[in-house]
C-alpha cells in the first residue's frame, strides 16, 4: 500500500515525503504524508466496511499534532468513498 501511493504521488510529479507516528503509549498512524505546509494521517484497514470507530488514532493525531492537516484518510478494501468522521474520509484502496 505504502509503495502504492509512494509511485502514485512519484508519477504526479510530487516529491512524496512519508513518515509513521507513535506515541509512548502506543497510538501509532500508519503513515503520514507531507503535503508541504501540513501532515495528512492515513490509516490502512483490510475491511470492506470502515466504521467511524476506526478513525480513533486519526483523531488523536489531528489533536496531538500542532501541523496536523485537519482532514485524513481511512484506506479501505471497500468500492467507495464514504465519510467517516469530520475531515477523515474512507478511500477505496483500488482509487487513484
Amino acid at each position: 500500500m505504502v509503495n502504492e501511493l509512494f509511485r502514485t504521488l512519484w508519477h504526479r510529479g510530487l516529491d512524496p515525503h512519508l513518515y509513521f507516528w507513535r506515541t509512548a503509549t502506543g497510538i501509532e498512524v500508519d503513515l503520514l504524508l507531507d503535503d508541504g505546509s501540513n501532515l495528512v494521517p492515513v490509516e490502512v484497514k483490510q475491511t470492506a466496511t470502515p466504521r467511524p470507530a476506526m478513525t480513533r488514532t486519526i483523531r488523536s493525531f489531528m489533536s496531538d499534532v500542532s501541523n496536523s492537516s485537519q482532514r485524513g484518510w481511512l484506506m479501505h478494501t471497500g468500492d467507495s468513498a464514504v465519510p467517516l468522521a469530520e475531515g477523515i474520509i474512507g478511500w477505496p484502496i483500488g482509487e487513484r
